[in-house]
């Protein structure tokens, strides 16, 4: 029984080398139980590309720009070192210390699939979404609460950061931008600056996007701390350093 189970993984680590998957376990990845625990739980067990190629720089607090095509397994790449921040900071909830972690997506759609996700994952810690139309006044009341990770697009979330008293922020430790491109692309460029404009500058950065376009570079260059590293999960070229340590404590 023992000898069949040992072959049946070998084969499942052959046959997910040619497509996205690899063969690198999540087990392998310094994360603490209370991360590695709803991972496994949901039943992942192997990464994909980009997860094994984007989560180890992000874990060591790098700032980093994947380019990434749909249905890599960014979902999860972005938000399991998301969640390895927030255990770094606090293992449970905590109302005084506000948002941790924000999550940018492009529209309302993704920025639900990405909450759900999120809601899987966290156990220990409080999650809001900021989509706006008729859920504003029922956003601003859970962020004023405190919210230890917000999935948000990008006008609503201007319009906390200006107007919804109680919006603790100042703590704030890793931005994600998620498929950047797109973003750039639908007219969110001064939402994105003045996004940018108000969030604390001493804070991890990443951008997610399927191209790597003009507007995005632009974006790498003022929402990065210096350098950072560059990740094409297709053709896995990586540019630049690792060398950065992590936000400071709050």
């Amino acid at each position: 029984m023992e000898r069949g189970r040992e072959e049946n993984e070998n084969s499942e680590r052959r046959e997910s080398e040619d497509g996205i998957m690899t063969s690198d376990p999540f087990l392998i990845l310094p994360l603490c139980r209370f991360t590695i625990e709803p991972i496994i739980d949901m039943g992942f067990r192997y990464m994909t590309r980009i997860q094994a190629l984007v989560i180890p720089p992000l874990l060591r607090c790098t700032d980093v720009l994947a380019c990434a095509r749909t249905g890599s397994g960014k979902t999860l790449a972005l938000l399991i070192p998301a969640l390895q921040m927030l255990h770094r900071v606090g293992r449970r909830t905590s109302p005084q210390l506000g948002t941790v972690v924000i999550v940018i997506c492009p529209t309302r759609q993704l920025a639900i699939q990405t909450h759900r996700v999120a809601a899987d994952l966290l156990r220990y810690h409080s999650l809001g979404l900021a989509i706006g139309g008729s859920a504003r006044r029922g956003e601003a009341q859970q962020i004023a609460q405190g919210v230890n990770l917000l999935v948000a697009t990008p006008g609503p979330l201007v319009d906390h950061l200006q107007h919804t008293v109680g919006f603790l922020y100042k703590h704030l430790r890793f931005l994600i931008i998620d498929d950047a491109d797109r973003i750039m692309e639908e007219n969110f460029e001064e939402d994105m600056k003045q996004i940018l404009s108000i969030l604390p500058k001493k804070r991890q950065t990443a951008l997610f996007c399927a191209k790597q376009t003009k507007e995005v570079k632009d974006l790498r260059r003022i929402s990065f701390r210096k350098d950072g590293v560059d990740i094409d999960v297709d053709d896995w070229r990586k540019r630049a350093s690792f060398g950065f340590s992590c936000p400071p404590k709050v």
